[in-house]
């Protein structure tokens, strides 16, 4: 979300508003907002951030992913819960709809919505939250669609081609006719389990899977590809690849003043990156050792901030990593 955006990009970035309320439910207090938004004839991309607000119970908020076709059929659909007061981001790219392991097919007329659905403690739908819609390009136009174009991963870590290599739909199937050439860089997205596969962005809507031997990058801060929306991140956490430790997914800080410096370095004497504005979610990468800084990725800008002027939600200060 979390557009860090992993909060994960500016788009996905919480943004406490007015819950957009269908007729049939009572109002909710609960708050969420969706960023980048992809849907296509057999898998979605979102970013999105959910805050917990009500106590539906142990201090958990019950809330629910669910992904529909405009004929109202259930494509995916996915029940979480969320800490009261603390507020998490999650990203997924290409994530199938039968993810949830119910195989409903794909759909069968536009557009295809995303929502975010607010559930009471004995899980009954009493809000919708927050709402987008993409046009699939599989099937015709139809409706109004408030998302369009292409949705880009947020950065993480970015590999070097070193042998050539066919491009695949999936970990060693369905062989495309394009390659990846010796020399280029390449965004990487998700990693197999096993660490032999690799998933790259090269433009578009879908991400395609080279071998791992045949990129040369740090594996270890790589996701594996998740099986479901809630927490899920691009920023890995070790592994069998060997690189650092990076913070939990969903553990964030929000901005606290009108414009925050990044800066290259944990320190007031390194160069400024960049100027966060006021109320920003950042996904956190880790701290320094005297835990005055934490390094975090803004729109895909990985920097320094100063722990004095951001909240932490989703762990404590002193339980983070320390990176470099």
């Amino acid at each position: 979300m979390w557009h860090p955006k992993t909060l994960l990009k500016v788009a996905v970035a919480l943004v406490l508003v007015a819950a957009v309320i269908p007729a049939a439910y009572p109002a909710s207090a609960a708050t969420a907002a969706i960023g980048g938004y992809y849907a296509g004839c057999g898998n979605f991309s979102v970013d999105v951030a959910v805050s917990g607000t009500n106590n539906d119970g142990n201090n958990l908020d019950k809330f629910r992913y669910l992904v529909t076709d405009g004929n109202g059929k259930k494509l995916y659909q996915e029940d979480a819960t969320r800490q009261i007061n603390t507020t998490q981001g999650s990203v997924v790219v290409n994530l199938s709809y039968d993810a949830d392991g119910v195989a409903d097919g794909g759909p069968a007329k536009n557009p295809i919505q995303f929502s975010v659905i607010d559930l009471d403690g004995n899980n009954v739908p009493i809000a919708t939250i927050q709402s987008v819609s993409y046009q699939a390009p599989c099937l015709p136009v139809s409706g109004g669609a408030n998302r369009s174009g292409v949705f880009r991963p947020p950065k993480n870590v970015v590999g070097t081609i070193v042998t050539t290599t066919p491009l695949f739909q999936t970990p060693g199937g369905g062989q495309l006719n394009l390659t990846a050439n010796v020399g280029a860089n390449h965004q990487i997205v998700y990693r197999t389990p096993d660490s032999a596969w690799i998933a790259i962005f090269v433009g578009g809507n879908d991400i395609v899977w080279i071998p791992a031997s045949t990129i040369r990058a740090n594996l270890g801060t790589v996701a594996v590809v998740p099986s479901r929306i809630d927490l899920s991140s691009l920023f890995g956490t070790g592994g069998p690849s060997s690189g650092p430790t990076n913070a939990p997914g969903g553990v964030t800080a929000r901005v606290l003043v009108r414009a925050l410096r990044m800066r290259a370095g944990p320190s007031t004497s390194a160069a400024v990156v960049t100027v966060i504005p006021l109320n920003t979610y950042l996904p956190i990468l880790g701290r320094n050792a005297r835990r005055t800084y934490l390094k975090v990725n803004y729109n895909g800008t990985v920097g320094w901030v100063s722990v004095f002027y951001v909240r932490v939600t989703g762990a404590r200060i002193i339980d983070l990593p320390v990176v470099q």
